[in-house]
């Protein structure tokens, strides 16, 4: 069994790792993540994300708090230090398939359900890509893998703590990309209870430390951009609510 970790590892360091600086220069989408974040570093101001200069509010910040993060942590801002943080969240979501599939079937098909995970080509793509797409993935899948491990017969106070870390993840998803890793978690989520008919269970939704977690994702970030630029909400509405509805009438 060791030998199969020892290959499932070898197999990671090589799809994720091998040449990950080096193989191509920024993509598109990787420069709407980067340059955001070199200007964090470069201004000192982590609230109001910017591009060129310019308010880029489009999205929530934790992609451009992520790579910033990773450049100072590692000293400079090249393709390997904000690629590495998609890298890293692929090999924790594999370890997380992995684990998940482990306990349901077995310890082979665990290793099976990784070596799938690290070696599916969105994971190929996406993994060595200064974007936040990886790390959305991870959170939310963390977040099923904790409802899927609720027991009828587990303790108050172990779900309440479970209940704690999955709103957790699906806050940081918020801050990943709005409104998509909540509802691609909690709608599941909720029908899933509804249709086993496992109607007390969506009391966990109550959970009173997840809610204020919840309620801080939402409400804490918009209002430190408001405090710097009123006119903030105008262009959330044009750049958000206006785009989804197909209405947006100028560039962002």
């Amino acid at each position: 069994m060791w030998w199969m970790i020892a290959g499932l590892g070898l197999v990671a360091s090589v799809v994720l790792f091998f040449k990950l600086g080096d193989f191509r220069s920024f993509g598109t989408h990787e420069a709407y993540a980067v340059v955001p974040a070199r200007e964090m570093i470069s201004s000192g101001n982590w609230v109001v994300p910017r591009s060129a200069g310019l308010p880029r509010l489009r999205k929530p910040p934790l992609s451009y708090w992520v790579v910033a993060s990773s450049s100072t942590l590692f000293g400079e801002m090249n393709e390997w230090t904000v690629r590495v943080p998609a890298a890293v969240s692929a090999l924790l979501l594999a370890i997380v398939i992995g684990v998940w599939a482990g306990r349901w079937y077995g310890r082979t098909a665990g290793l099976g359900a990784a070596l799938v995970q690290l070696t599916s080509a969105w994971v190929i793509i996406y993994a060595r890509k200064a974007e936040v797409d990886m790390l959305l993935c991870l959170l939310t899948t963390s977040a099923m893998f904790l409802i899927a491990e609720g027991r009828s017969d587990e303790s108050r106070g172990r779900a309440f703590l479970r209940w704690s870390g999955i709103f957790a993840l699906v806050s940081l998803s918020w801050m990943a990309k709005f409104h998509f890793g909540p509802a691609m978690v909690m709608i599941p989520c909720v029908l899933y209870f509804v249709l086993q008919k496992r109607f007390r269970s969506l009391l966990h939704l109550a959970n009173p430390v997840g809610l204020l977690m919840a309620a801080a994702a939402v409400l804490i970030w918009p209002y430190l951009v408001l405090q710097q630029m009123p006119e903030a909400w105008d262009i959330w509405k044009q750049e958000t609510v206006r785009r989804a509805v197909g209405r947006l009438n100028r560039p962002p």
